[in-house]
């Protein structure tokens, strides 16, 4: 098993105003980059900048790919395999081309895709 994903979130910004915070996206093996989002700008459980990850109940996830031009391109992204996974159909096409975002996605929901996520780029990437 793999760590827990909320120990991997690490604030990028905060505003100072007192809206908005985003957390570094997570590398995954060179193949996916995995951005979990919570905050008052983020569809997450509660929508609120809280100091501590562990108090979120769901987060806004985003997954790109880092080694194809799209993660849906056809014949070289990943999506073509990924959206057979059950938690697939939960993601939907982002506002940026090549991704996909799942919005107020339960903490263990958000840890069986990071697990499955690691474990499709080992296997790809041997």
């Amino acid at each position: 098993m793999a760590d827990d994903f909320r120990k991997l979130l690490v604030e990028e910004y905060r505003s100072p105003e007192g809206w908005g915070r985003s957390f570094k996206e997570i590398k995954i093996k060179g193949m996916f980059t995995f951005s979990v989002q919570a905050s008052d700008n983020h569809a997450s459980t509660p929508e609120a900048v809280l100091d501590d990850p562990f108090e979120y109940e769901a987060f806004e996830v985003t997954i790109s790919q880092d080694d194809a031009p799209f993660i849906d391109t056809p014949g070289k992204g990943a999506w073509e395999e990924l959206s057979q996974r059950p938690w697939a159909e939960k993601f939907g096409r982002g506002y940026i081309a090549g991704m996909r975002i799942a919005e107020f996605m339960p903490v263990a929901e958000v840890q069986h895709v990071y697990e499955e996520l690691l474990e499709f780029a080992e296997k790809k990437k041997g």
